[in-house]
């Protein structure tokens, strides 16, 4: 009897736990599906329109490498962090309410940009409910690199592109001189050898200097380097993007003169392009990597 007593006492006791378990795992399921079927049409809109603008393509990568940096392994010897508590419930339902509002008002007003950022302001929300605020703020790399799957407005991109297309064709002059003394740049056209290389407005940098700000902050989550270094990563980005895109306008305008139009376009075109982008790329991650490990054996 009393043994029978002692089995159920210990079967009562072994219910809760799984209660404990099962509950909170259910609510997550349940809020992150409350999530994904309130966004997935402007989730369905954002893919295909990313997809087919060329600047705007590298925002599909960008919820991958938030979820790497996510899942990154926590340093040696760092400190327990502290349960989710009432405070960051509160304000997890305060940033649900916050991408319910951005995704209404940017259906009703027709502005992309505003309806797409209720999709990363939810992911934080929820974040913030199922870890804590804590947690949050450990992965502040990743938190911050969901924000690039949003489109920067067109407004925005009107202000940078017509300063940065000039830098990046007086550049790619200087660079064309030796070859050619008199190459020089007016308005949006290289004049180079007796051609003039008239530069679109895709080809201004713009869109270099998007993927390269994204890459910077991957890689500052990547390998955590300290505040001034991860400072001088950010501001490499805008002198890497000129000098990248200078040379790509400066060695179109040698394969024009080699090769004729064909070369200035095309899959030519791309394949030069694209290249030098990604050494500019690997350039930039080496040499984060070097001056980390620099720093550590220091």
């Amino acid at each position: 009897m009393g043994s029978e007593g002692e089995r159920t006492r210990n079967s009562g006791g072994s219910t809760p736990p799984a209660r404990r378990v099962s509950g909170p795992l259910s609510r997550r399921v349940l809020e992150g599906a409350i999530l994904a079927a309130a966004a997935g049409t402007i989730l369905v809109e954002w893919a295909g329109y990313a997809a087919h603008v060329a600047r705007l393509s590298y925002a599909l990568v960008v919820p991958l490498l938030a979820g790497v940096l996510a899942i990154l392994p926590r340093p040696a010897g760092a400190p327990a962090l502290p349960a989710p508590g009432p405070r960051d419930r509160r304000i997890a339902t305060a940033g649900l309410f916050a991408a319910a509002f951005l995704l209404a008002l940017g259906s009703l007003a027709a502005v992309f940009s505003l309806a797409i950022a209720a999709v990363p302001a939810g992911i934080l929300a929820l974040a913030v409910a199922w870890g804590g605020t804590a947690r949050l703020r450990e992965r502040g790399w990743a938190a911050l690199l969901l924000w690039g799957m949003v489109p920067v407005p067109t407004p925005l991109l009107d202000l940078v592109n017509p300063p940065l297309s000039e830098a990046t064709g007086r550049l790619a002059a200087l660079l064309a001189r030796p070859f050619d003394p008199a190459a020089g740049w007016a308005g949006a056209e290289l004049a180079f050898r007796g051609w003039t290389l008239r530069v679109a407005e895709a080809c201004s940098g713009s869109s270099t200097l998007l993927v390269y700000s994204v890459l910077a902050i991957f890689l500052a989550g990547l390998l955590r380097p300290g505040p001034w270094l991860a400072a001088g990563l950010f501001l490499a980005v805008v002198p890497l993007t000129l000098v990248v895109n200078g040379t790509r306008i400066a060695a179109t305008a040698l394969l024009l003169d080699r090769f004729g139009p064909a070369a200035a376009e095309g899959v030519a075109h791309e394949v030069l392009g694209q290249g030098l982008v990604v050494a500019g790329a690997g350039i930039l991650a080496l040499a984060l990597a070097l001056a980390s490990r620099r720093g550590r054996s220091a």
